[in-house]
């Protein structure tokens, strides 16, 4: 079982919270926050924004969301936007003031992106201004998707009915109430939950989506709408619960926000763990700073004595497979496919941990047999299949070379640590 441990580190003379995911003394993912998140743009904010410049050649548009702070917005959604000042119906204009989620952070010399597609995520569901039909996890088994989607169905119908109470009620009052339309979608770690589990998210998070369409009308530009959820909160949402085992902090305040946050639910709350010992610091019992070294280096050495050679450009991460060993006296292709098994699960494990994100090109050892390239490829589909960021494993070209390519969702590790120095 996997622990999330959050520990407060000191480094340059800064002081930031460490995140990391420890799966048998191995990390999975690592992650730096700063102490507070006041005035910095973090995913999550929702928003009142003010288009500062269309760019009608991108397809887009800047806007700022607070004095100074300009975010890259994409007019893809623009049609189910949510306007709070609209100078023409239908076009967007220099000065239209909007609701806008940030997605992305500012990653060098990019800014951040915004977007008017607002998503309410929680454990087992995400809630969007979209309108699609009811989405569900790819990683979800059959039965779990059936069960799943009558249960938001049987949800769907119970909210339609009480929405045609409330509105012959306020009719019979003169005043009809208009409802945003929204959409629903599925996570992985819905399944196995309980329908009163899911049922009492769904009401939450349909509950502040109505508030937020009630209110923003009333807003002044560059309101804050949403706050983002703390960094932890969606981290331990973003985790897949059955690998869960621990949460740990040596961090008073945070143990007891997690507390508070998972009251009133039992089998979070029972994992939360308050680390204090004064012989031995929670970074030292993990050895953070070897860890955290050991993945950013270049060289990742694996337990057969080969190892992977990972190196990033600006336009993609080459990562390059060696055997590491005189092969002489053994049989070779066979001593290779072992090698290439084994990196294929190191790899996965690599993309997650250093956050690396975007086109990989993977240069295994080459194999002559065919059976043994399909398998590789099957295994390692099965190894990305474990990371919580969606991964599209494309093929093997005609050079031999592995394309993939992975979600960007935050800075990746080695773009964390530079900020640090």
């Amino acid at each position: 079982m996997n622990k999330f441990i959050i520990t407060r580190q000191h480094y340059v003379g800064d002081s930031f919270f460490t995140a990391l995911l420890d799966e048998k003394d191995k990390f999975r993912e690592i992650a730096f926050h700063p102490l507070s998140e006041e005035n910095q743009v973090v995913p999550g904010i929702i928003c009142i924004a003010r288009v500062k410049k269309i760019a009608a050649n991108l397809d887009a548009a800047f806007v700022d969301i607070a004095k100074g702070v300009t975010c890259y917005l994409e007019t893809a959604h623009i049609k189910d936007a949510w306007f709070s000042k609209q100078c023409r119906s239908g076009k967007l204009t220099e000065g239209d003031e909007l609701v806008v989620q940030i997605t992305k952070e500012a990653i060098k010399t990019k800014y951040p992106i915004a977007d008017t597609k607002l998503s309410l995520t929680g454990k087992y569901f995400v809630l969007t201004n979209e309108k699609r039909p009811l989405a569900i996890s790819s990683k979800l088994s059959a039965d779990e998707k059936e069960r799943l989607s009558s249960q938001v169905q049987l949800f769907e119908q119970m909210q339609l009915f009480e929405k045609e109470a409330v509105t012959d009620t306020k009719q019979n009052a003169g005043q009809e109430e208009k409802r945003k339309p929204h959409s629903l979608i599925v996570r992985t770690n819905a399944a196995g939950a309980s329908p009163e589990e899911l049922e009492t998210e769904y009401r939450k998070l349909l509950s502040d989506y109505q508030k937020l369409a009630a209110t923003f009308h009333f807003r002044t530009c560059y309101s804050i709408l949403m706050p983002p959820k703390k960094f932890y909160e969606n981290a331990i949402n973003h985790l897949y619960q059955e690998e869960l085992g621990e949460i740990i902090t040596d961090d008073k305040n945070i143990f007891e926000e997690l507390q508070q946050l998972y009251a009133g639910n039992p089998d979070i709350l029972s994992k939360i763990r308050f680390y204090e010992n004064d012989a031995i610091s929670l970074g030292t019992l993990y050895s953070f700073e070897t860890q955290i070294q050991r993945a950013i280096s270049e060289r990742v050495w694996m337990k057969s004595g080969a190892y992977l050679i990972i190196q990033p450009t600006e336009a993609l991460t080459v990562i390059d497979v060696n055997s590491g060993k005189n092969t002489s006296g053994k049989n070779a292709e066979e001593y290779y496919y072992k090698i290439n098994l084994e990196a294929a699960a190191e790899i996965s494990r690599q993309l997650r941990l250093r956050n690396i994100s975007g086109i990989v090109i993977v240069d295994f050892i080459n194999m002559a047999k065919e059976e043994q390239r399909k398998e590789l490829m099957h295994q390692f589909r099965l190894s990305l299949k474990e990371d919580p960021v969606s991964v599209r494993l494309v093929d093997i070209t005609k050079l031999g070379l592995v394309e993939l390519t992975r979600k960007k969702e935050r800075k990746n590790l080695l773009e964390q640590v530079a900020q640090l120095r």
